[in-house]
């Protein structure tokens, strides 16, 4: 049997008995999810995983779309910074900010 993702790690939280929500990470530390169910926010759940991912990388990186302002302080307020104050445009027109975050090691 192989490994579903052999280049991602991906944690789950849990609340009793669900997930409560997730997080993927790349290999090279960039993080292509972090979901948290709806009434679960606000309760730590994003932060924890956010810590299950720097214990595994120094250094992440993440996409978030120019749109999500929540998103993007909840990342900022955790110690991520934009990129140089970048924006890009996708295809569709869509603007994202790239952010990344720099831990010290353990």
């Amino acid at each position: 049997m192989e490994q579903a993702l052999p280049y991602w790690d991906a944690f789950v939280a849990r609340e009793k008995t669900k997930a409560a929500g997730f997080i993927i990470v790349r290999n090279d530390g960039h993080i292509a999810a972090l979901f948290v169910d709806a009434p679960l926010r606000n309760r730590g759940v994003g932060t924890e995983l956010l810590k299950a991912a720097q214990n595994l990388h120094q250094k992440l990186t993440l996409q978030v779309f120019e749109e999500n302002r929540f998103a993007l302080r909840f990342y900022q307020s955790r110690g991520f910074q934009v990129i140089d104050g970048e924006r890009a445009i996708d295809s569709r027109g869509t603007g994202h900010y790239r952010l990344t975050l720099t831990s010290s090691p353990p």
